[in-house]
């Protein structure tokens, strides 16, 4: 969706915390330069571009994306570090991918073969994806060998191995049983001195140091929306997105009436109603309907009915003096109702799934 820059809902972007996270990641494994900072579904909601420059400034170098079309918007915008696309890329596409020089991942023979066939005579750089547990894309440890030597051999000669890496299914886990065995796999291949290797993602970067290796992809952590829980550093990010609308209207909803679609919900007592600017195709989940809580007049307010498209209807009853035109903060904070995990809470989700749901249609404002 195009941002709409006359409805009256917006997201806010510190480019401070950002580099208040970044921070903190950095001391703990070496640097800026040992971070590829994961940009997928536009930064996790923040903004592709605008998160891509901030990092640049603060010595980031490298980022992994999902698509080709997340790439070129980075190289359009003039961002010039490494870029990594982390997600497939059909062989058709490899040409342009080489022409914006923009590295891909490779999960199996047939899609390096393909490849090579398609660059004719262009090279690309190529990253070796390992699956050692998640089931997902990628080739098993024992296939290392007979790569590395058809590497060697020039079968694949359009081709740069730029590095090799895994991808951790449990990290995030507070009991994990399984990433200790994946990095045994993934370390045990006769990989080359010098390539580069990689495996953590925010939450292995925190947690473990010895999956630090080359670098580490980080997203999640660097947007401030980990579990505080997870380590102590996770307690001290900070949450980069902050997210608002404004209020439309304040009715009084009396006894037995009920409010939004389906009348879900009645008023057991005349009510304070405010009709909110923000709705589902903003990002805001209608699982919320009848359970979130938004914060209006520095009151923690709960939301009435269901959540509909565009708007949704929330009590406040117990806040003085609330008119159209004030603001409503839908999401700020690391924690609580109001904040990207609550919401995630409140919905039966993950905070990934909040995140990267809201929607284009909200302006990305960035400030200091």
């Amino acid at each position: 969706m195009t941002p709409s820059p006359t409805r009256p809902a917006w997201a806010a972007c510190s480019r401070s915390r950002l580099g208040h996270n970044l921070a903190l990641l950095a001391r703990a494994v070496g640097g800026p330069d040992k971070v590829m900072a994961v940009l997928k579904a536009g930064a996790y909601g923040h903004g592709t571009v605008g998160v891509a420059r901030a990092l640049t400034a603060l010595g980031v170098r490298r980022f992994g994306l999902a698509t080709l079309d997340e790439a070129v918007a980075l190289r359009q915008a003039g961002i010039k570090g490494q870029l990594l696309i982390l997600g497939a890329l059909e062989p058709k596409h490899v040409r342009e991918a080489a022409r914006w020089q923009v590295g891909l991942s490779a999960w199996s023979r047939p899609y390096l073969d393909q490849t090579q066939r398609s660059l004719k005579g262009m090279h690309l750089d190529l990253h070796l994806k390992v699956d050692t547990g998640m089931l997902r894309l990628g080739f098993a440890p024992a296939e290392a060998p007979g790569l590395l030597a058809d590497f060697s051999a020039g079968r694949w000669s359009r081709l740069g191995l730029a590095s090799a890496y895994t991808h951790l299914a449990c990290a995030d886990e507070p009991q994990d049983r399984v990433s200790a065995g994946q990095l045994d796999a993934f370390l045990g291949a006769p990989w080359p001195q010098g390539l580069p290797l990689h495996a953590a993602n925010s939450a292995a970067a925190l947690r473990y140091p010895r999956a630090r290796l080359s670098w580490v992809r980080s997203g999640l952590f660097l947007y401030g929306a980990v579990d505080p829980a997870l380590s102590p550093l996770a307690a001290r990010q900070q949450p980069v997105l902050r997210a608002y609308a404004t209020v439309l209207r304040v009715a009084t909803a009396a006894k037995g009436q009920g409010v939004s679609y389906g009348h879900t919900w009645k008023a057991a007592k005349a009510t304070r109603v405010a009709t909110v600017c923000a709705g589902y195709a903003d990002g805001m989940p209608r699982a919320l309907s009848n359970r979130g809580q938004v914060r209006i007049g520095g009151k923690l307010c709960r939301v009435l009915g269901r959540v509909c498209m565009d708007l949704f209807m929330a009590d406040v009853t117990a806040v003085k003096g609330v008119r159209p035109g004030d603001t409503v903060t839908l999401i700020d904070g690391l924690e609580g109702p109001c904040s990207a995990r609550g919401w995630a809470d409140a919905s039966g989700t993950a905070v990934y799934e909040i995140l990267c749901g809201l929607s284009g249609r909200l302006p990305r404002r960035w400030e200091a």
